[in-house]
């Protein structure tokens, strides 16, 4: 006997795009196009387009109609952009879409008394998703390197946001948003992804010391020690004004909760950033750095591109195996990498010749080449 699940058939994009034709559930094809973004997105490079998907004026066809389109052009998005600038607001609302779509479902016989029915119907409707198409994307748990990666080259403030209502509301325009490492939205991320999901930004924990230790950890693996305790004593520096000011909602957690979050950044912390503190940066040796790295092609030396795809090999170099052979797919796809055939260990030899040691060994490397 076939289950719930099996009974109902998903909308296709095809079926989506007629009903957004349609004088019922119009909406304009401007709204529907992924646009290219007007500037090179030197944070994010690789991603050259975007779309609205706007949690703050939701609509049920527009939203889960670009999602999907979303998740079959992987490869040419700017991530960043689309979740409004890694808002785990945005990032929560896809995680619902994405797990709920729209599919068609029977027309009960309570909906068909004293009424006639021409049509189908269709209903946001629970369904397991294959895994292999979120990686890297906003809805697999990867991505929160990405964030990372970002949050600590830039160390954002207002103006690098989108200026999200709520960050508005909480926050103040010279200080970092603290709430990208300080938060945990996973239990907001995961209530989205369950069969009975909902859209619940209350479950987003503020000020968790768990999610802040193990963002800091992360970032020191991803860069360095220094890095991490550069952004310990940023934040140390900012408490007070956080405090006074009941900045990123401070003020919907109880005292005992911000003292306990007080006592991890300043005591808990101590130990940490001894370690981090005596750490040895290695220098590297100018001599034996490559001019350029090595697998460029002619084809995107005429084309100007060098500078560029050795932009987005060094963004990619401080993430996982995975983006880094995603990162490389997509210059070999252009022309632009000549390693289509090479063993993963010459590839990986090349890489760290050319811009230091990465935060994964070979064997990681080799193993990622075949994940998705």
């Amino acid at each position: 006997m076939e289950s719930e699940q099996e009974q109902y058939q998903l909308l296709t994009i095809e079926e989506m795009r007629e009903l957004a034709k349609t004088d019922e559930y119009k909406i304009p094809e401007e709204v529907l196009q992924m646009r290219r973004n007007d500037e090179n997105d030197v944070d994010f490079p690789g991603g050259e387009y975007t779309v609205n998907i706007n949690v703050n004026n939701p609509s049920l066809l527009r939203d889960h109609l670009l999602l999907e389109e979303c998740l079959t052009e992987l490869w040419k998005l700017d991530w960043k952009q689309i979740t409004h600038v890694y808002n785990y607001r945005a990032i929560a609302y896809m995680h619902y879409l994405w797990y709920h779509p729209l599919v068609w479902v029977p027309i009960s016989d309570d909906l068909k008394k004293s009424r006639i029915i021409i049509g189908k119907v269709a209903e946001e409707r629970y369904v397991k998703r294959p895994e292999e198409f979120v990686l890297l994307t906003p809805l697999d748990w990867h991505f929160n390197e990405q964030i990372l990666i970002w949050f600590a080259d830039k160390l954002p403030k207002l103006e690098d946001t989108l200026f999200d209502r709520q960050m508005w509301l909480t926050s103040i325009f010279d200080i970092i948003l603290w709430p990208y490492i300080i938060n945990d939205p996973y239990p907001c991320y995961r209530r989205a992804s369950e069969e009975d999901g909902l859209y619940d930004p209350s479950l987003i924990k503020r000020f968790d010391l768990k999610t802040f230790y193990y963002n800091m950890q992360h970032i020191a693996e991803l860069f360095d020690g220094k890095k991490a305790a550069e952004i310990v004593r940023l934040l140390r520096s900012d408490w007070k004004r956080i405090v006074s000011l009941k900045l990123f909602e401070i003020d919907k957690i109880t005292p005992e909760q911000i003292e306990e979050f007080r006592a991890g950044l300043f005591e808990g912390m101590d130990y940490y950033l001894e370690l981090w503190d005596a750490e040895t940066p290695q220098p590297s040796d100018p001599s034996t750095t490559p001019a350029s790295f090595e697998y460029i092609t002619d084809q995107c030396r005429k084309e100007g591109k060098a500078e560029a795809v050795e932009a987005e090999l060094r963004a990619a170099a401080k993430g996982t195996a995975v983006a880094m052979w995603k990162t490389i797919r997509t210059n070999e796809a252009l022309g632009y990498l000549s390693t289509k055939n090479l063993a993963a260990s010459k590839i990986y030899k090349a890489l760290t010749a050319y811009f230091g040691p990465l935060p994964y060994n070979e064997r990681n490397f080799r193993d990622a080449r075949n994940k998705r």
